[in-house]
């Protein structure tokens, strides 16, 4: 896991730049925005949606685009019951086709090797998103540190423990955080 996040800390600051908010990733192109000499990149998917047939399988490579993302805005939140009365999420639905991620990056050039903070919300498995305004990565940013969130499937829909389910796949609500620390170092 150390080796892997060393390779994303050096990654990150050397994905392809088109333009001051536009990256290039090994599915496209994403624009994202500029809050303040902060870019940002909010609800980049990096799995399928894992509805469907997917649903309670591992997270599937996200499918390529064609021309430039907007990665302007949260993706949805994972599904979930409002357990805790002070969660605010930056994204307003809920869905099943939750799987995306948020960047905030004070990197100017391509060759600035800067930390990065990788966070997985909290709420016991069963309620958090990665679009909490308590965990935006705006802040981090202005000292120097990338920092990303992401939503993960919670509850029954990434937890779900059965043993029907379990002879079907080897699905575990874990590999979804797993498949997106993998799809940063294979993005750029």
């Amino acid at each position: 896991m150390k080796k892997l996040l060393l390779s994303i800390a050096f990654l990150l600051p050397g994905m392809g730049m088109m333009a001051q908010t536009q990256v290039t990733t090994a599915e496209g192109i994403l624009e994202g925005k500029d809050l303040s000499g902060i870019t940002v990149f909010k609800g980049i998917p990096f799995a399928a949606p894992p509805v469907g047939n997917l649903r309670w399988k591992a997270p599937q490579p996200v499918q390529k685009w064609q021309g430039v993302r907007e990665a302007k805005e949260f993706g949805p939140n994972p599904m979930q019951e409002p357990l805790f009365g002070d969660m605010n999420f930056g994204a307003k639905t809920n869905s099943e086709d939750c799987l995306y991620l948020n960047i905030w990056t004070p990197a100017k050039t391509m060759k600035e090797h800067l930390p990065v903070l990788i966070y997985f919300n909290g709420g016991g498995l069963m309620a958090g998103s990665g679009s909490e305004p308590r965990y935006a990565g705006d802040a981090m940013a202005r000292k120097g540190i990338i920092s990303i969130t992401a939503n993960y499937r919670e509850g029954i829909f990434g937890f779900f423990a059965h043993p029907q389910l379990s002879k079907e796949t080897s699905y575990k609500g874990s590999a979804t955080m797993d498949s997106w620390t993998r799809w940063l170092p294979s993005s750029g």
